[in-house]
């Protein structure tokens, strides 16, 4: 059966389009590369993204700069990163907050997390671990549950802003054991964990927080995972502890805005892959506590819808929702 003509230039126009697109990824790329990170530099996010810009620098023969957006609880950097041209010249670390948490969290977001990105390749995932002061008189979990409750009202948490995934864990321990604790939001861990130190807070769960255990400068009661976490083997799981299905933690995966050319994903995909693969990369990692993944970019979209139907109930159960 003959086509329209309509139907005719349309399937001209897509040919076009696809022609142009590869074309572009040929020469691709030819100009810097900015990698947004939507947080401050220091942390574990800005940290995970320089080892990987440096080394796709190489690969690449382009250098990737990195370009920390920080504030509004990661939205600032995503939004700005699903406003760029979809040209290849822009990645973005997206994490657990803005490909999951924060749909669940803000009534509306300048971004869609799925339909405005393009889904690259998963980086690493972190376990965040409830630690406490070692002047606090307990060693388990069970000890600071009865602790906490002979003692309503007088302990404090900190965590990374509010609706963090370190914010959500302990409002989770506050819901599922009934206690009574102060919630003390700071702008990134490194002050968490020095207020801990110096007994101004009591108890935090932290990914970067396993250097100052192995120290002794903080005591470890618990991984909020159902299993053992392969870097630190002596600290049990939240399920381990009378906390069943208490699973919170972080990830990043890296992105391009919505409709970057598939050959530049898979290069840049196979690129990460290998740069994950490489011994001083992964020895970095574990070194501040962060385990590779890498994997396929459907593998990095599947994960994001499954992150986006995990957070409601949590959040739900928190308390945490911004109005604003």
């Amino acid at each position: 059966m003959a086509r329209s003509p309509a139907i005719r230039n349309l399937l001209a126009l897509a040919l076009l389009l696809a022609s142009a697109a590869a074309a572009n990824a040929q020469g691709w790329p030819n100009k810097p590369i900015r990698y947004i990170v939507p947080y401050p530099a220091g942390g574990n996010t800005d940290i995970t993204g320089r080892l990987i810009g440096q080394k796709l620098s190489e690969a690449l023969g382009q250098p990737v700069v990195i370009d920390n957006l920080p504030g509004g609880g990661a939205n600032i950097g995503a939004a700005a990163a699903a406003r760029a041209a979809p040209d290849g010249n822009t990645l973005f670390q997206g994490t657990g907050s803005t490909h999951g948490i924060n749909s669940s969290l803000f009534p509306k977001l300048p971004f869609d997390p799925i339909k405005d990105f393009t889904p690259i390749a998963l980086l690493v995932e972190s376990p965040l671990f409830l630690v406490v002061t070692p002047d606090l008189p307990v060693k388990t979990v069970p000890e600071l549950v009865a602790y906490a409750k002979a003692h309503p009202g007088k302990l404090s948490f900190g965590s990374v802003g509010i609706g963090s995934a370190h914010h959500l864990a302990s409002e989770l321990l506050k819901q599922r054991a009934g206690l009574d604790m102060v919630h003390v939001p700071y702008r990134g861990s490194a002050p968490v964990l020095q207020d801990l130190m110096g007994g101004q807070i009591q108890l935090a769960f932290d990914a970067t927080a396993l250097q100052l255990v192995q120290e002794g400068r903080l005591r470890a009661l618990a991984v909020a995972s159902t299993k053992r976490w392969p870097t630190a083997p002596d600290i049990p799981a939240m399920s381990e502890v009378g906390f069943p299905d208490f699973e919170v933690g972080g990830w990043f995966g890296l992105f391009g805005p919505a409709g970057t050319p598939r050959p530049i994903v898979d290069r840049v995909n196979a690129e990460v892959n290998r740069i994950l693969a490489m011994p001083p990369i992964k020895q970095r990692l574990a070194e501040i506590g962060l385990e590779p993944l890498g994997g396929t970019p459907e593998e990095l979209a599947k994960h994001v819808e499954a992150e986006l139907a995990k957070w409601p109930a949590i959040v739900k159960a928190a308390g945490a929702r911004l109005e604003h």
